[in-house]
C-alpha cells in the first residue's frame, strides 16, 4: 500500500489482471497455459456462481470495473505498483509537482523507477525521471530508490 496508495488486489481484480496475462502466449509452454487457464476458469466460477445463485449482482459489476482498470491503465489497473507511462504521466499531468508533499514525491519516483524498470542502468533512469519532469532530489536519491526496487 505505501507504494502505490491503494489497497490490495480484490478476487475480482485478479481474476481481470490474471486474465490479461494469458492472453499472450506463454513462455513456460503449452501445456502451462492450458494449465493456468483452466485454474483461472474454476476461481472464475468459484468467485462467481455463488452470487448467480443468490441474484448478486454486485460481483459482477466489480469484475466488470477490474476489467475496465486493465483495459484501460494496463495490467493491474490504477492500483498495481507498474503502472503503464501513460498512466503515470496523466497523475503527474493532473497534479503540481512542486505542491507533491515528500511522501507523494517519493512515491512518483518509486512508481517512475518501477516503469522504466529498476534493473536499468542508472542514467538511463535519470534520462526517463528528465524527460517527464519527474522530481528526484539528487542522483544518489535515484540510486537509493533503484536499489530498495531491486530487492
Amino acid at each position: 500500500m505505501a507504494l502505490t496508495g491503494h489497497d490490495p488486489f480484490t478476487a475480482m481484480e485478479k481474476l481481470a489482471n490474471e486474465s490479461l496475462t494469458l492472453r499472450a502466449k506463454s513462455s513456460h509452454g503449452q501445456e502451462w497455459q492450458l494449465e493456468a487457464e483452466d485454474r483461472l476458469k474454476q476461481r472464475f466460477s468459484d468467485e462467481l456462481f455463488p452470487a448467480l445463485l443468490r441474484g448478486d449482482i454486485a460481483p459482477f459489476q466489480e469484475l466488470i470495473d477490474a476489467m475496465e482498470g486493465v483495459e484501460k491503465y494496463g495490467f493491474g489497473g490504477v492500483k498495481w505498483q507498474t503502472p503503464s507511462i501513460a498512466h503515470l504521466l496523466k497523475v503527474l499531468a493532473g497534479s503540481n509537482c512542486e505542491k507533491l508533499t515528500k511522501e507523494e514525491k517519493g512515491r512518483v519516483l518509486r512508481w517512475a523507477v518501477l516503469t522504466i524498470g529498476p534493473n536499468q542502468p542508472q542514467k538511463m533512469v535519470q534520462d526517463f525521471l528528465d524527460k517527464y519532469y519527474i522530481p528526484y532530489a539528487d542522483e544518489s536519491h535515484i540510486a537509493k530508490v533503484i536499489r530498495e526496487l531491486q530487492k
